[in-house]
């Protein structure tokens, strides 16, 4: 580790800070707390006009084109949450639109533009999205480099029309961490270290309602705007539901036009953390809707909560969702498989019993200590194996060398 006030053992380098946290940003918060607690020097770079940064380095039309699809108030929005005076006032903002997180990054020093690190000896420089890994890519100081690709985030549902940029991103010479099998597949030929980047605190999310004595016909869905996160196929699944079993209470949160969901949904909006507790309590049956994740972290902590999970195939959930052991999983965009998925859990108590009390044991491996702990095992032991890699080498080449006449 570092000493030095102008060094850092980990720079995260983020595309900005949104509005409504996601799972990703929720664990980047856990990890650099628990990093600065254990003595080591952290800090996160907040870029500020990222896609201002993307057209000046690449000139690719799309981003202008993307740019201008955009609100026309976004992007000074954009520019003042990420800025020294915007990150103080976020709070307030997120207050005023219902949201309650602050990250938790007392000794996380914060950075907001590439000169802000100019002076800065950085040990470790970490991407965090695809929009970072070009920064990262292009630092020209001496630094490892990494890339935490938390999910396939060239898939059309999550970029658009940049989805290009960011499968050209994992051409750029940087190490990948990959947070679940199915992208660890995709990049095997890179050597990615895996781990996972994700996780609960037990004090947060934990049973109320023991998983017997729920009434087995309340079920609890994230609706959520961003397109990846499935609302629509969810609203239809919804209603194919209600259509079929009127008896069954659907219950929905998230940040979703609350004009677009249909009346007999009880959509609670954007709730407080301990609402969202008291509604995995209440729920038997958690159904999770996303087209892609990383790791998923609603759906765990539902687990954690006593919930019995549905969940779609979007490649995170199997790494704690195993098939009618911890949950049910079934295609991305089949709202009739969720229906019928659902279903099949109220008309049959036992299983949904049997899949929620094995769903509670399997979160029990999911705390954001044991992220830590996974996360800097892994760094340490992938530049414990570099470091003999190239000390082998060395030993190799002063053996193989010509050795000169003494005569």
């Amino acid at each position: 580790m570092m000493s030095s006030r102008n060094s850092l053992d980990f720079l995260f380098v983020t595309s900005g800070l949104p509005l409504y946290p996601r799972g990703g940003q929720i664990a980047l918060s856990q990890l650099t707390r628990r990093l600065v607690r254990n003595n080591y020097r952290v800090g996160i770079l907040y870029l500020k006009d990222i896609y201002g940064y993307l057209q000046d380095a690449t000139g690719d039309p799309s981003i202008a084109d993307f740019m201008k699809s955009r609100p026309r108030t976004y992007r000074p929005f954009e520019r003042f949450i990420n800025s020294r005076t915007g990150y103080f006032f976020l709070p307030f903002v997120r207050r005023l639109s219902g949201i309650e997180f602050r990250e938790s990054l007392r000794g996380v020093s914060l950075y907001y533009t590439g000169r802000d690190i100019e002076n800065v000896e950085v040990k470790r420089m970490i991407a965090t999205a695809w929009q970072a890994a070009y920064f990262v890519n292009s630092y020209r100081r001496k630094t490892k480099k990494y890339y935490l690709v938390q999910h396939e985030e060239d898939d059309p549902s999550f970029s658009g029309s940049l989805s290009p940029l960011a499968t050209n991103s994992y051409s750029f010479n940087l190490q990948k961490i990959v947070l679940n099998d199915r992208v660890y597949e995709r990049f095997l030929q890179d050597s990615p270290i895996k781990i996972h980047i994700a996780g609960f605190e037990k004090s947060q999310f934990h049973v109320i309602v023991p998983v017997e004595k729920r009434d087995g016909k309340t079920i609890l869905v994230p609706v959520r705007r961003f397109e990846d996160k499935g609302a629509r196929y969810a609203i239809e699944a919804m209603d194919m539901i209600h259509r079929e079993r009127p008896d069954i209470r659907i219950i929905s949160f998230g940040n979703y036009p609350s004009n677009l969901v249909p009346e007999f949904i009880d959509h609670r909006g954007i709730v407080s953390h301990d609402t969202l507790l008291e509604l995995y309590n209440s729920a038997s049956i958690f159904v999770f809707p996303s087209v892609i994740e990383g790791f998923g972290l609603p759906g765990v902590e539902a687990m954690a909560s006593g919930c019995a999970v549905v969940t779609t195939d979007n490649g995170g959930v199997r790494e704690y969702v195993k098939e009618d052991e911890t949950g049910m999983i079934v295609p991305i965009r089949d709202p009739a498989a969720l229906k019928n998925a659902v279903i099949s859990l109220v008309d049959d108590q036992e299983k949904r019993i049997k899949l929620a009390s094995n769903g509670l044991l399997m979160a029990r491996e999911f705390t954001f200590e044991n992220m830590y702990l996974e996360f800097v095992d892994a760094i340490k032991s992938h530049e414990n194996k570099i470091k003999n890699e190239e000390q082998k080498s060395e030993e190799f080449l002063n053996n193989t060398s010509p050795k000169r006449n003494k005569d």
